[in-house]
């Protein structure tokens, strides 16, 4: 090993202070360097806090996006149920109309001559008519009960009055006022 001398040393010392100003010199380009990685690191946050309202943003949309496709997928399950319901309507119509023509054709004809008569009769018809037998006809059964309690009364009386006419046809002049009475009749 080896001593150094002065001249180690002053080289020494040159070497230091040459190291001191390039250390110096690069001061401030490392300052420099420090700002810019500062502004990088600035821009980089401002990045990811617009990255991080996007990704929120992107959620919601994401979200909002379900609820469209879980209502479009609603709206086909029924869409495809009245297709499959018309489809089974259609099938009833085709099988039924093969039926039921014969019975339309001669109702179409009928229909050509009873609708004059029919708006006739509407227009003739007043609603307080149609009221009054609409009342007739609820009261129609009460009537009907009423007819069957008297129905063997009035029997009866029919045949007390046909008795009466036998026996008033014995009367003497029972002809002539029966001549008299149809002669009045055909005077009126």
């Amino acid at each position: 090993m080896r001593i150094p001398g002065p001249h180690d040393l002053l080289t020494a010392a040159v070497t230091v202070k040459d190291g001191v100003t390039d250390a110096a010199d690069l001061w401030p380009r490392a300052l420099d360097l420090i700002d810019r990685v500062e502004a990088m690191v600035g821009r980089g946050e401002a990045l990811l806090d617009q990255a991080e309202e996007l990704l929120a943003q992107a959620a919601l949309t994401r979200a909002h996006v379900d609820e469209v496709a879980d209502a479009a997928a609603e709206t086909s399950a029924r869409a495809a149920a009245l297709v499959a319901r018309a489809e089974a309507l259609t099938a009833v119509g085709e099988q039924t109309l093969p039926r039921l023509q014969p019975m339309v054709e001669p109702l179409a004809a009928l229909a050509d001559k009873a609708l004059p008569i029919a708006s006739e009769v509407v227009a003739s018809v007043e609603r307080d008519e149609v009221l009054a037998l609409v009342g007739m006809i609820d009261r129609l059964p009460e009537a009907l009960l009423q007819i069957d309690r008297i129905a063997p009364d009035v029997h009866e009386i029919l045949e007390s009055v046909t008795d009466l006419a036998h026996a008033a046809q014995g009367l003497p002049g029972m002809g002539s006022l029966i001549r008299r009475g149809e002669r009045k009749d055909d005077d009126d």
